[in-house]
């Protein structure tokens, strides 16, 4: 079960619309115990694949390193990440399945039609077995 506050989902479905029409991306920072998953913090990134096109992304390393610096010491970690896929589904793509090289990170994606949200979903992904498994997600005030 994944926590997320609707102030941090609209932060979300913000740098999802306002990315349109390439992927936004960033960090999602909170606490991890037994099963549960609570986030209490999003923190954009710059996509670095931006210029690729719009059906990959790439959290900057420089952010991550800079916000692993910044949690030293107390209790938050990064549990995960988000992006957006333009004029697609919220459902994992063959490219998300190739580059999930951390197993225990939840995956939040985003679905942006012609510029509008349209749905997200939280994911864990296994890259071995190429599969996806969708976990829950409460939304809290």
């Amino acid at each position: 079960m994944i926590k997320l506050s609707k102030i941090q989902l609209d932060q979300i479905i913000y740098e999802a619309t306002t990315s349109y029409p390439s992927e936004c991306c960033g960090l999602l920072v909170g606490n991890t115990s037994d099963h549960l998953h609570i986030i209490n913090n999003i923190v954009p990134s710059t996509n670095i694949l931006r210029s690729r096109g719009n059906d990959c992304f790439e959290i900057d390393p420089q952010d991550r390193i800079n916000l692993e610096r910044n949690l030293r010491g107390t209790t938050d970690n990064v549990i995960g990440h988000f992006h957006s896929h333009p004029n697609c589904s919220n459902t994992p793509s063959k490219i998300d399945l190739e580059m999930a090289y951390e197993p225990q990170m939840i995956w939040l994606i985003v679905s942006v039609i012609e510029g509008k949200f349209h749905d997200f979903s939280t994911y864990r992904l296994d890259k071995a077995k190429q599969q996806y498994i969708e976990l829950n997600c409460e939304i809290i005030n």
